[in-house]
């Protein structure tokens, strides 16, 4: 059965709520509605990742031919936002990639990716032994980085897995408490706010609010279940949870969409996921313009 490394950039800029969701976790939805199992011993958390330790923590986790790899991480238009090493400025974007995987000289890329060749040769060496492992899927959980093909694209040439997938959407993990003994009124009251949902669960109810906090980020609020049972039997219906729930504080995560949050086990989830599993050669060196 094939494995999953998952790893979180969990500085505090990062997603450091992300570890916590996984773990309670069986499974990730992909792009054709299937899934990948999550590993717990897998989950990899580590602070300040770049490119280089990102390659690093593959290389150690001994993946094999067609394992697999969530990357949470942030992600902008032209790439995710990563830099390729600790102590420089150049950024993991699609032409970085592109140009790292390509056949230019290391010496040619040196004033182009503004790096030493010996760093350059470094992340070169380190990219082909990830490429040799012949990873099945590279799957991202960062911001709208599936919108961008070219990235999809210059992503898979660098790691060489077989498909490269992520959401077209803004991507959140969040921790929050729950207060699982509300009064049933107080709980479908929460539709009547603006960004409220209520779910209505065999014997109960389960609601929450989102308020948008800047333009990346929102809040949950208002959060109530009328039971534990109820709360329990909402949490599995909608996220791939494996054993027991949570009873203090949980972790969630979404996509958050028109200020609402899309749970993973809801139909639009998987249709916010985009994938990219054609050619690995690229058209060109670099991706100018991006």
């Amino acid at each position: 059965m094939p494995t999953t490394l998952t790893v979180i950039d969990s500085s505090a800029s990062g997603f450091p709520d992300a570890a916590c969701y996984y773990r309670i976790c069986s499974s990730e939805l992909l792009a054709n509605g299937a899934t990948i199992p999550i590993d717990r011993d897998k989950i990899q958390e580590v602070r300040r990742l770049t490119i280089d330790s990102l390659l690093d923590t593959i290389l150690a986790a001994r993946l094999r031919q067609n394992d697999n790899v969530i990357l949470v991480v942030h992600a902008r238009e032209g790439g995710i936002s990563l830099r390729l090493l600790r102590g420089t400025d150049t950024r993991a974007r699609a032409d970085a990639l592109s140009f790292l995987a390509g056949t230019h000289s290391s010496s040619y890329l040196v004033p182009v990716l503004s790096l030493s060749e010996l760093q350059i040769d470094t992340l070169r060496r380190k990219m082909r032994q990830v490429q040799q492992l012949g990873l099945a899927r590279l799957e991202i959980r960062g911001c709208k980085v599936g919108l961008w093909e070219e990235t999809l694209r210059a992503t898979k040439a660098f790691f060489l897995a077989n498909c490269v997938g992520g959401p077209v959407v803004r991507n959140a993990y969040l921790r929050t408490q729950f207060n699982k003994h509300s009064n049933p009124v107080d709980v479908e009251r929460i539709s009547e706010h603006r960004n409220g949902r209520v779910f209505d669960i065999s014997g109960g109810f389960v609601g929450f609010q989102t308020t948008p906090r800047g333009e990346h980020s929102f809040d949950l609020n208002n959060c109530r279940a009328t039971s534990q049972e109820v709360f329990n039997t909402w949490v599995r219906r909608f996220f791939p949870v494996a054993g027991n729930v949570p009873e203090g504080s949980i972790c969630l995560h979404g996509q958050y969409v028109n200020d609402s949050l899309i749970l993973p086990k809801e139909t639009a989830y998987f249709q916010n996921l985009r994938e990219y599993c054609g050619s690995s050669r690229l058209s060109l060196e670099g991706l100018e313009g991006l």
